[in-house]
C-alpha cells in the first residue's frame, strides 16, 4: 500500500504506479464518496449530449419523468386511442 500527503489545498497526487495500472489520465474526473473512515474515488461518468436533447437531462424534465413513473407505479394511468391521445392533448394547450 502506497502513502499520499494531502497538500495545504487539499490536494493528493496518484502514484504513478497507481495511475498506470488503473490507467488514469491527466484530466480524468471521479466522484468521491465516503464509506465508514474510508475515501473512495470512482470514476465519473460522463455523457455527451447532442444539444437538441439537452432539455431531456433538465432537472426540471427529470422531475418530471420521474413524477410521471411514480404516478404509474401507483397505477395512475390511462388507456388512448391515438384520437382520443391527440384530443387530450390539445385540451391541455
Amino acid at each position: 500500500m502506497r502513502a499520499a500527503t494531502i497538500s495545504s489545498k487539499g490536494q493528493i497526487a496518484i502514484p504513478k504506479e497507481v495511475r498506470d495500472t488503473l490507467h488514469i489520465e491527466t484530466g480524468d474526473r471521479f466522484t468521491i464518496e465516503v464509506s465508514g473512515n474510508n475515501i473512495v474515488l470512482k470514476p465519473a461518468i460522463t455523457i455527451t449530449v447532442p444539444k437538441e436533447q439537452a432539455y431531456f437531462w433538465t432537472q426540471e424534465m427529470q422531475e418530471k419523468l420521474q413524477s410521471a413513473e411514480r404516478n404509474f407505479q401507483k397505477g395512475r394511468a390511462k388507456d388512448y386511442s391515438p384520437e382520443a391521445f391527440v384530443k387530450e392533448l390539445e385540451k391541455r394547450r
